[in-house]
């Protein structure tokens, strides 16, 4: 099929695969944005001859070289094929890359475009750019550094030296954009000497502040015809038609601008729907259908206009995610101030999925109590109280509880406290529906009250996800009565079970729980010394049956905790050299010789790091060194992952890196070692000998 069409379609289809967008090109970030790893757009030449044909020039249009194994690949392809640079218009060169890079500008004829960083290592070298940029004569000039990390080494200084010679060589020159808004001083020559290209007329900054000293340096340019501020997000006004900063200079203050977005495009809207003023003023939508059937339709419309285009905020930042859900609810209630029947019938929706904060607790249960039916459209409930206690907040709980029957989700954010009162009322109210309780923090009982029975627990029969905390201590009564009567057969459809103290673990032992399959228990046995053996008790009466655990310690009271779960498929934990966390080994060392862990799959592993790069490393050497020892225990472990580890994005870094080192190592042993963003380590092209 490809055959049959010209080759202008086959552009235009293979364009978007291609092209390297203008954006990710001038991009000056400190990280690159071509730093994650992405398949490579090379493979549409595989497809047919046509493909090979169309897609070749658009390869090469934009090349972006970030390794030594990559400068030597193109180096190469140009070598056996010269012809190929004649397609080269962009050039973005981050590092040195030794002599290969002789070649590559030397075949770059048409090269209109070059992007350097002067962030050069001492081991890396830049004598193939110091000798192939005399031979290339470009129209712009993109410069990286770090600004607050100036190189000084012998290739640095070299390729600023070669720099400062090709002014007067590149004649086509009326770009330049640099990374600076002062003079730094091992940078001042460099940017002095670049201002005297002869047909320089545009020079951008990548940031713009109140005040730019580079500008009163501008003045001098005579062909100077725009100074283009490249603001940050932020920086920038939000109104388009903002007027740039000015300059006490009136020469100067007329070539300031705005730089064009150089952010990554919004869809735009394709069709703007008129709005016609009405042909008769006294037309009402539906007056001429029955009274339930319109009602049935204002609600469907009603449901869609205020929840399904306001979905809760997915944000991982707590305060974004609460301003995003607060302004749902400002939204949702300017549709019932439209007319009594929106009012009437939009009511259930707006307290479908409401957000409190502190502020308004007490207030909303003022309305639940005044009217209690509102309180039976209540599904979801979000509360955010602050760790500052509000006057009347812990009554307002039990008064909300009272007046919500069909609650389904409860979530307080780790920082809500509920007594054992008010766990009491929730259970004998929505205990029947309740699905979701998560970050509660149940408050530590006083010392001489009535007896709190686990029996409440038996009232949660569809709870299937608990995330509570115990506000208490070692010193502290625990939450529920020891005299008190566990109720066996209590949360049967409980899945997810999560706790940060071992207080309320003897009651869960001796429930039946046949439903649980995930466990995770944030608890350190150096804060609760009781701890080791109520985790262990846990496991020998639900570890059977759990598919996923996550815990602070591989071992406690010498138990390894893998061999009390022989079902488990994930496996999370602390792992370290410190005195509370010394298992590196998963607690092999604990185990009998003969046990072989036949179903785990996926490795949480996680650790506090060393303020030390060097001690950092060495401990991840000694953990990776163990665990590869112990791997023969794990036949089915296909993954392992750091929850607080991120992938390397240099040359210079990636040598260095224990933990790519590890991942090229466990790949031959089909291990995928994965970072806290869950991305897999894909090895990079090498240099190989010669």
């Amino acid at each position: 099929m490809a055959d049959s069409l010209p080759d202008e379609i086959i552009s235009e289809i293979l364009s978007p695969a291609l092209k390297v967008p203008e954006h990710m090109y001038s991009d000056l970030s400190p990280t690159s944005p071509f730093a994650k790893y992405s398949v490579s757009s090379s493979a549409a030449l595989l497809v047919c001859k046509a493909w090979l044909r169309v897609a070749t020039p658009l390869l090469y249009a934009c090349v972006v070289i970030r390794s030594k194994a990559q400068c030597r690949a193109l180096h190469d392809a140009l070598r056996k094929n010269p012809d190929l640079g004649r397609f080269i218009k962009k050039l973005r060169v981050e590092g040195g890359f030794s002599a290969s890079m002789n070649e590559i500008l030397k075949c770059a004829s048409k090269l209109t475009d070059v992007f350097l960083s002067l962030q050069i290592h001492s081991s890396d070298s830049s004598s193939g750019l110091i000798s192939g940029l005399p031979l290339i004569n470009p129209t712009r000039l993109i410069l990286f550094d770090d600004r607050d990390n100036h190189l000084k080494n012998k290739a640095v200084v070299q390729l600023m030296d070669a720099l400062q010679g090709c002014v007067k060589k590149w004649t086509n020159m009326h770009t330049l954009v640099l990374p600076y808004t002062t003079l730094p001083g091992a940078r001042e020559p460099l940017v002095r000497a670049l201002f005297g290209f002869s047909n320089l007329k545009v020079v951008s900054f990548l940031a713009f502040h109140d005040k730019v000293p580079l500008l009163t340096h501008l003045d001098a340019i005579p062909t100077l015809e725009a100074i283009e501020i490249r603001a940050k997000r932020g920086l920038k006004p939000k109104k388009k038609s903002a007027p740039p900063p000015t300059s006490k200079n009136a020469r100067i203050s007329s070539l300031l601008r705005w730089a064009e977005d150089q952010g990554v495009p919004r869809a735009k809207r394709i069709y703007k729907l008129p709005v016609c003023p009405a042909t008769d003023p006294t037309f009402c939508p539906l007056a001429c259908t029955p009274g339930f059937v319109a009602d049935k339709i204002w609600a469907r419309i009603l449901f869609f206009a205020m929840l399904s285009l306001e979905p809760r905020s997915k944000s991982t930042v707590p305060a974004v995610a609460k301003s995003h859900d607060l302004m749902a609810n400002t939204k949702r209630l300017r549709f019932l101030l439209v007319s009594k029947l929106f009012c009437r019938l939009g009511l259930p929706y707006l307290y479908r999925e409401p957000t409190i904060l502190h502020r308004s607790l007490p207030q909303f249960a003022d309305r639940l109590s005044t009217a209690p039916t509102i309180g039976t459209h209540v599904r979801e409930l979000d509360i955010s109280v602050g760790f500052a206690e509000i006057a009347g907040t812990a009554e307002s709980f039990a008064r909300i509880f009272r007046h919500t029957p069909r609650l389904r989700c409860l979530n307080g954010n780790g920082v809500v406290r509920l007594t054992y009162t008010d766990l009491c009322v929730l259970g004998n109210t929505a205990g029947a529906t309740l699905e979701e309780m998560s970050g509660i923090s149940l408050a530590p009982p006083v010392i001489g009250n009535a007896s709190r029975s686990p029996a409440v627990l038996a009232k949660f029969t569809a709870l299937k996800i608990l995330t509570w905390y115990i506000s208490s201590s070692s010193q502290m009564p625990p939450f529920f009565s020891s005299t008190g009567t566990v109720p066996t057969h209590a949360l049967p459809a409980l899945e997810f079970l999560t706790l940060k103290s071992p207080d309320t673990l003897p009651v869960f032992s001796q429930m039946q729980l046949p439903s649980l399959r995930r466990v995770s228990m944030n608890i350190r046995a150096s804060m609760f010394p009781r701890a080791s053996g109520l985790i262990t008790d846990f496991l020998r009466a639900h570890g059977a049956k759990l598919l996923t655990l996550r815990t602070e310690h591989p071992v406690f009271d010498d138990v390894a905790l893998l061999t009390l779960c022989p079902n488990i498929t994930t496996f999370g934990c602390r792992v370290g050299a410190k005195a509370d966390f010394s298992v590196k080994d998963l607690g092999v060392s604990k185990m009998d010789e003969a046990f072989k862990h036949i179903c785990l799959t996926t490795l949480l592993l996680n650790r506090y790091a060393d303020s030390s790069k060097t001690r950092e490393d060495q401990a991840w050497t000694e953990i990776f060194a163990e665990l590869e020892a112990a791997l023969e225990r794990f036949p089915a472990l296909r993954e392992i992952r750091s929850m607080s580890y991120e992938w390397p994005t240099t040359e210079h870094a990636i040598s260095r890196s224990v933990w790519v080192q590890a991942a090229e190592s466990l790949l031959k042993r089909d291990i995928k070692l994965k970072d806290k963003t869950n991305a897999e380590w894909h090895p990079r092209l090498k240099v190989t000998r010669r």
